[in-house]
């Protein structure tokens, strides 16, 4: 049910998936979450001891078909450097076979899919025959279609006769390195948090996609169990944790942009480049929370050298930032609020 006002606010079980682009959509990883939302021990859902179903009528071949490759896609083209952003009501089975309704915001990636699930038990079963998706960079998804369609055309002229070998006859997208990230909150006590009002923001890497390697001069596994802000450019450890917080008290997916340090200092023994000297890699984020972790995706904007120094030997922050590439669309402009251009039905746009 809905809380009236004046009502507490329901307390919701959340949690973050990660699975696969495949039919299949074998899950890769769970957080914690999961068990107080449905049951399931994370353990038992990676090792696929446990499988999570679709109670829908439309099943889990609907669900996947949002996220599996297309293999009739030229082998020449690709388009999937789109920042795929899908919020969608489902219903789970839990572990005793019970239909719970969970709100399902996913993050498409190159070869996996990051879900922020949110549960809804109070709400009866209705089976449906379709799937209802919103489209939250549904910019970019028409562009993307509107890129397919002249590249097609493109290398359908090229086979009316000779094909060309020139790769300028293809239409392909800017691409831009793009990477997704799990992060979990360190273990508090609930003492800990009720002293601070704030989950800590020292999250630590559980999860990063293979592309960050083409970001930053890291792979996955100089990463993992790092906390996330040691990868932050020093003028900026501030305003990502300001980020964070405001995450955490949001339902919905927020936006925002900061640095990297190109070449972070973690892997021991690794020769140090001074901060002066060391690149920033300015970034476009796109995240979401739940009680014990953080989902994000974050796109390249450029590299750009350090910052000049206040007075008092501090890096100083520099102003927003202009997009300077006339052929890029912002996240923040690909984002769409409107509930006009949902194709979600209206019932659902009450549960948040």
């Amino acid at each position: 049910m809905i809380p009236l006002e004046g009502d507490e606010p329901v307390k919701r079980a959340t949690f973050i998936g990660l699975h696969e682009r495949t039919p299949m959509a074998s899950i890769l990883y769970c957080s914690s979450g999961v068990r107080p939302a449905l049951g399931y021990t994370p353990a038992s859902l990676a090792s696929q001891e446990k499988r999570l179903t679709v109670a829908d009528t439309f099943g889990l071949q609907q669900y996947s078909r949002i996220f599996t490759h297309n293999d009739d896609e030229d082998e020449d083209v690709s388009f999937d450097d789109e920042a795929s952003i899908f919020t969608m009501y489902i219903y789970l089975n839990d572990h005793n076979e019970h239909p719970v309704l969970c709100r399902v915001t996913s993050f498409k990636t190159d070869t996996c899919v990051l879900a922020v699930v949110t549960t809804f038990p109070e709400v009866p079963f209705v089976s449906r025959p379709e799937i209802e998706v919103e489209i939250l960079d549904r910019k970019m998804a028409q562009e993307d279609a509107s890129r397919q369609e002249a590249a097609k055309t493109a290398v359908k002229k090229g086979r009316s006769g000779r094909r060309s070998r020139d790769r300028s006859t293809f239409v392909v997208k800017n691409k831009r390195a793009k990477v997704a990230f799990v992060l979990e909150h360190p273990h508090v006590t609930t003492i800990e948090t009720e002293e601070t009002g704030r989950r800590p923001n020292s999250s630590v890497i559980a999860f990063a996609t293979g592309s960050i390697s083409s970001l930053l001069d890291v792979d996955t596994s100089d990463v993992a169990q790092i906390p996330f802000l040691k990868l932050i450019a020093p003028e900026d450890i501030l305003h990502v944790s300001r980020y964070f917080e405001r995450l955490s008290d949001a339902t919905d997916v927020q936006f925002e942009t900061f640095r990297f340090m190109q070449r972070p200092q973690i892997i021991a023994g690794d020769i140090a480049v001074a901060d002066e000297n060391n690149s920033r890699v300015l970034v476009e984020a796109l995240g979401a929370a739940v009680e014990d972790g953080v989902v994000l995706l974050v796109r390249k904007v450029r590299v750009e050298p350090a910052p000049t120094r206040d007075t008092l030997g501090n890096f100083v922050r520099p102003r927003d930032h202009d997009f300077d590439d006339a052929d890029f669309m912002s996240l923040a402009d690909i984002i769409s609020s409107d509930p006009g251009t949902s194709d979600a039905g209206d019932g659902w746009s009450e549960l948040r």
